[in-house]
């Protein structure tokens, strides 16, 4: 990010801008930087991985339709597929919502991460240092080009949403209104059901007893609970972007190549299907004689042995 130095920015109060400028770099970089958990990154993989599950769920709803004996769907791979999609999906948002840890070993990119910093350095929140941070002037004047106006008219427009602020009765001093960090806090209410389902059956396996009522949250996991999810998601990524003057991108990426070539054909011929029976075989085979070695190991150990010799 090529910003001015700060001896050239419109700002009165420099020390506090430096602080500012230092966070914001910060919070620019977990948002919409390059690193694989950027929030951008992550949105946008939990996006084309619901457009590509969609997508297929589509096909599977148009062979119902359609009846076409020329198309089929395994069922062993789609039980895969679902569960695999959803638990995915469960993990991926709950990373985007994980609470803050202010332990450096254990932090983590994520909406709570970020929103608590910002509130924490909410005291270097002012007009002049949203408006003026990389070096654009606080007012326009006559000799600004069109895009420093558009840059500065914008950002107080910005700022004031976020202090609740008359477009009148504007001061370089404005602080954030507390209530836009009520707001963001109601939003992660939104993410509790899958937190509570994550929680009790990916992340950990916990015991009967402590699973209380995910059981019944585990019911009302679909794909409209999905939707409603990224919504909320939209809606924090937006109002953490304005905090920090910086559009997150929410949107499925544009695919570089056909997404949906070869979905036409079949996975194996007849031939192949015949090895592939063969294969299945070997591998549950291979599995069994692991568990045969384990208890001949087992019998093994020099506490068993004794108990036979008794």
């Amino acid at each position: 990010m090529a910003w001015e130095d700060i001896c050239d920015c419109d700002v009165v109060d420099k020390e506090r801008l430096a602080l500012f400028r230092d966070r914001l770099r910060r919070w620019k970089e977990h948002v919409g930087g390059t690193d694989v958990h950027s929030i951008e990154n992550q949105i946008s993989n939990l996006l084309w991985d619901d457009a590509v599950f969609r997508t297929f769920n589509e096909a599977r709803r148009l062979h119902v339709e359609t009846r076409d004996p020329s198309t089929g769907y395994f069922g062993s791979v789609i039980e895969l597929l679902d569960k695999n999609f959803m638990d995915s999906q469960v993990m991926a948002i709950r990373r985007l919502v994980d609470k803050e840890c202010y332990d450096p070993d254990r932090a983590v990119v994520s909406f709570p991460t970020i929103i608590a910093e910002i509130k924490e350095a909410a005291q270097l929140y002012t007009r002049e240092n949203y408006v003026c941070y990389d070096g654009a002037p606080y007012t326009e004047t006559a000799t600004d080009n069109e895009r420093v106006s558009g840059t500065v008219y914008g950002r107080h427009h910005q700022y004031d949403l976020l202090t609740d602020c008359p477009a009148g009765s504007r001061s370089r001093t404005d602080g954030i209104n507390p209530g836009v960090f009520d707001h963001l806090a109601k939003e992660q209410g939104e993410f509790k059901r899958l937190k509570t389902y994550a929680n009790k059956y990916l992340a950990h396996a916990a015991d009967p007893g402590n699973r209380g009522k995910a059981q019944s949250e585990l019911d009302k996991i679909s794909l409209c609970e999905f939707d409603r999810c990224y919504r909320a998601l939209f809606r924090t990524a937006s109002l953490t972007g304005l905090l920090i003057d910086q559009y997150v991108c929410c949107e499925v990426p544009t695919p570089q190549f056909d997404q949906l070539k070869d979905w036409d054909k079949p996975i194996a011929t007849t031939a192949d299907r015949n090895k592939l029976r063969q294969y299945w075989c070997h591998r549950v085979g291979e599995i069994d004689r692991w568990r045969e070695e384990a208890r001949f190991e087992d019998r093994q150990r020099p506490g068993n042995r004794k108990q036979e010799d008794s």
